[in-house]
C-alpha cells in the first residue's frame, strides 16, 4: 500500500490497483492503462507512482513491467520495456516478472525481475524511461556449494542504504549489502543472520527507518547492525 496527496492505493494479487480518497472507507478499482492484475508494490518518486506487474500470462508475457501514473493512480502507463543486458538492448522475451520495485535519495527507480531462475536486476536514472542491468550478487547453492552463480531465487525488497548504497532482499539467501551497485563488477556483502537459522534467510518484507534496517523473514522481525553485517532478532542484543 501507499498514499499519495490524500489518496491510498492497494495492490492486490490478481484484481489490480484500489484508490480510496475517503482514508479507506471505500475503494475503487484503478486499473486504467495497467495491463497485469499481479501488483509488487508501489514507489511515490516526486509524486509519481510507479507499481510493478508479475504473473501475467497473457499475450506471452507481454504485459509484465514497471508503470507510472502522474495523476494519483487514476491511470497508468508502461515506462519502458527491459533490456536483456547493457551490451544487449534487445528486450527478453517474455519479459521478465518484476517482483520488487524501489527507489533511493537520488530519485533513481529500480526493478527486480526473474525468468525461471534467472534474475534481471535494473536501474533507471531516467524515470524509467530507460533501464540499465545491474549485477546481482553471486551466491554458492546448496546442490555445487564449491561453484559460484548468479543469484537464482526471487528479489522481494528494495531499500535504499546509506551514502549510494543499496539493500536488497531475496527469498532463500538473506539479505545483500552495496555500496557500489551501479559498478560494471559491484560489491555484494551478505548480512549474516544471528542465529543461522534457515528460515531467516527467507525474506519477504524490509524497510528503513531512521537510518535502521528492519527485516521481516520467515522467521519473525529481524533488526540490522549499523555495520551492516549481521541481522539480529529483535529480542536480542545488537551492536
Amino acid at each position: 500500500m501507499t498514499s499519495v496527496r490524500g489518496t491510498v492505493l492497494a495492490g492486490t494479487e490478481g484484481s489490480g490497483v484500489f484508490r480510496s480518497v475517503d482514508n479507506g472507507a471505500t475503494w475503487q478499482q484503478a486499473n486504467n492503462g495497467l495491463r497485469g492484475v499481479f501488483i509488487t508494490g508501489f514507489v511515490n518518486q516526486a509524486n509519481t507512482l510507479y507499481t510493478g506487474v508479475y504473473n501475467d500470462r497473457t499475450s506471452g508475457w507481454a504485459n509484465n513491467g514497471v508503470f507510472r501514473s502522474l495523476d494519483n493512480g487514476q491511470s497508468w502507463t508502461l515506462t519502458s520495456t527491459f533490456p536483456r543486458s547493457n551490451s544487449n538492448q534487445r528486450a527478453p522475451n517474455p519479459q521478465p516478472d518484476v517482483y520488487a520495485i524501489g527507489a533511493d535519495d537520488k530519485n533513481r527507480l529500480y526493478a527486480a525481475t526473474i525468468i525461471d531462475t534467472i534474475n534481471y536486476f535494473y536501474g533507471s536514472e531516467t524515470s524509467g524511461t530507460s533501464w540499465t542491468s545491474i549485477a546481482v550478487p553471486l551466491i554458492r547453492p546448496d546442490f555445487k556449494p564449491d561453484t559460484l552463480i548468479p543469484l537464482n531465487v526471487p528479489i522481494y525488497a528494495i531499500e535504499d542504504a546509506p551514502g549510494e548504497g543499496i539493500y536488497i532482499a531475496t527469498y532463500g539467501y538473506g539479505v545483500f549489502w552495496s555500496p557500489n551497485h551501479l559498478a560494471s563488477s559491484p560489491q555484494w556483502t551478505s548480512l549474516l543472520v544471528d542465529n543461522d537459522e534457515e528460515y531467516e534467510y527467507y525474506v519477504r518484507c524490509m524497510v528503513t527507518f531512521d537510518g535502521d534496517l528492519y527485516v521481516g523473514t520467515e522467521a519473525g522481525l529481524r533488526y540490522a547492525n549499523a555495520a551492516r553485517t549481521r541481522v539480529f532478532a529483535l529480542d536480542s542484543g545488537v551492536g
